[in-house]
């Protein structure tokens, strides 16, 4: 039999696994919402788009100096800030490991159906050398799969875990993650035990597959006797080919992906001078822009991918996101309204486009394109949100209740939506309903004072004043400047008959923020209550003098009822009508 040949075989297979393991990332990356993928080219099983001069040129040289097994390796850079959320970014890094696996089952199928049995009796053919090289091709990828699969940063088992652990742990494992492949190395290398354990699970599963363990072992041999010339001549073809442009494109990428956003401009800098019509330099050009706030800047690199290729859906995109951050909302709805002409099925999209328009007062128009962003991705939060908020602002109660429900369906850890939507039942005058609301935003976040204040509030109206009283000195604690706590905490104890203390609250409050009109007003109503009439009245006067509008309130207002009658009250009430 031909020994090179079923070299040849395994090469070619690898290589083949190597795409389909890139190129699975790729796709579960552009499913998840990062269409820059497809700009740069990873959708493709041609391996030199994958190739990368460490992975797939010094790495497998390394491995062949220490005995090894030398394979070129390649890498795909996603932009992990378009992805819609965690469990993309998880399916992400999961998706290169599972196409090793469907290739693996696919490519021992005619193990499984016997097939193999035919080869075996002419070792000398060229289905024999084909079969040989299945066996051991398979096994390589049951043994990558496991490799792939281990916690080590670097490899696609922590980047399915990452997006799950706190953002204190991934800063602290990022410090060292230069040094995931190190790691890797020491384990395979230096742990021979847990080496071994790796290479028996992978003859378990492929046992389980019934891969013939003689045939196995025997591709083996020949290819650890005969690889290392073929692999040197992969390894220089690799070389020889490569593109600098998309070398210097991948570099970019690289420090785009670690945020090294000055030097990736000096990359796409050198590709624009080889070739000033390179669209995707441009546009990684104004996206490194925009990572470091040059919005103008951006805008400009954009401006020149769209005369370039102007169906670049991208930079059509990102020209908007752009253009937002300028406040220039109305340039900026014009900008996502063409993303969205030439690919309408993008839902952050229109998602940002309601942003805008929300911005600029069109809240119906809004409304319909968080509805589109809601009609392409049914689970799309932000969107539900941000309808919530819409029709809350539009007093559509009813509608925004609904949106905010849908929200905390898809995430009921979301406190801010709870609170939004306890405002929506406490505008119904639902305030125990809204007191839900609030109590469940709170039990789920309790250092924020609005959902407090709001809390205490709804409590008031519900004359639950003790109980109010309690939450506006929750708010005092995390906020001790917020006048209205101390305003209504003065109310609460008001409607208590507390009057002293009401007015020792109001006073501090004063203290506070002396222009406050609500706060002499309340004190006024505090000391006619007492039926001070000079205190009250002096109080009403400030409060009239900061505010005009206190003098109708006051005409009115029954806690002014036991000294509306006296003399000086009328003579106050006259002067200032």
């Amino acid at each position: 039999m031909n020994m090179w040949l079923v070299v040849a075989f395994i090469c070619f297979g690898w290589i083949l696994s190597l795409c389909l393991h890139e190129f699975g990332h790729a796709i579960a990356a552009y499913w998840g919402g990062d269409t820059s993928v497809k700009d740069k080219g990873y959708l493709t099983l041609n391996p030199l788009k994958y190739t990368e001069p460490s992975l797939s040129l010094m790495m497998p040289l390394f491995f062949l100096l220490i005995g090894g097994i030398a394979l070129p390796g390649g890498a795909v850079y996603i932009n992990h800030s378009r992805l819609r959320d965690r469990k993309w970014k998880s399916a992400v890094s999961a998706a290169g490991p599972i196409a090793n696996l469907i290739l693996a089952y696919l490519l021992s199928l005619p193990f499984q159906l016997g097939w193999d049995s035919l080869a075996i009796e002419n070792p000398n053919s060229v289905l024999f050398a084909l079969i040989t090289a299945l066996t051991y091709i398979i096994s390589l990828n049951i043994y990558v799969v496991l490799i792939n699969l281990l916690p080590i940063p670097g490899l696609d088992g922590y980047g399915i875990i990452e997006p799950w652990l706190p953002k204190a742990i991934q800063q602290q494992i990022n410090q060292v993650a230069k040094y995931g492949i190190w790691i890797l190395i020491g384990l395979l290398w230096f742990a021979r035990p847990f080496n071994q354990f790796l290479w028996n699970f992978t003859h378990t599963i492929s046992e389980y597959l019934h891969l013939p363990e003689n045939l196995t072992v025997f591709a083996n041999a020949i290819f650890r006797e005969n690889s290392r010339y073929l692999v040197i001549g992969l390894v220089l073809v690799l070389w020889i080919f490569r593109d600098q442009n998309q070398e210097l494109q991948r570099q970019g990428d690289k420090l785009v992906s670690s945020r090294q956003y000055e030097q990736a401009i000096a990359c796409y800098d050198k590709i624009i001078k080889n070739k000033p019509k390179n669209a995707d330099a441009w546009y990684w050009r104004g996206y490194a822009l925009y990572s470091l706030n040059k919005h103008d800047e951006a805008i400009a690199s954009y401006d020149r991918v769209i005369k370039i290729q102007p169906n670049y859906v991208n930079a059509w995109y990102s020209r908007g996101y752009s253009l937002y951050f300028l406040q220039r909302y109305a340039e900026a709805v014009d900008s996502y309204q063409k993303a969205l002409e030439i690919k309408s099925d993008d839902s952050k999209t229109w998602y940002y486009q309601g942003i805008a328009l929300t911005d600029l007062g069109r809240d119906e128009e809004a409304l319909a394109a968080y509805k589109q962003a809601i009609a392409i991705q049914l689970d799309f939060y932000q969107a539900w949100y941000k309808q919530g908020e819409t029709l809350a602002k539009l007093q559509r109660y009813e509608e925004a209740i609904a949106a905010y429900d849908k929200v905390i369906e898809i995430r009921p850890e979301d406190s801010n939506t709870w609170w939004l939507r306890g405002q929506a039942l406490a505008a119904q005058k639902n305030y125990q309903a809204a007191l839900d609301s609030y109590n469940q935003a709170i039990t789920i976040y309790s250092d924020f004072y609005g959902f407090w204040l709001d809390r205490g509030n709804v409590l008031y109206y519900l004359q639950q004043y003790e109980e109010a009283i309690a939450s506006y000195e929750k708010v005092i604690e995390l906020k001790s400047d917020n006048i209205n706590a101390w305003n209504n905490k003065g109310g609460s104890l008001i409607k208590l008959q507390r009057y002293e203390e009401a007015l020792i609250v109001y006073d501090l409050a004063i203290e506070i923020k002396s222009d406050n009109a609500d706060c002499w007003y309340n004190k006024a109503c505090c000391y006619a209550l007492q039926n001070n009439v000079t205190l009250a009245i002096e109080n009403l006067q400030q409060s009239i003098k900061l505010e005009a509008n206190r003098l109708e309130n006051a005409k009115t207002d029954p806690d002014f009822d036991t000294i509306r009658e006296y003399e000086r009250f009328q003579i106050l009430i006259d002067e200032y009508s």
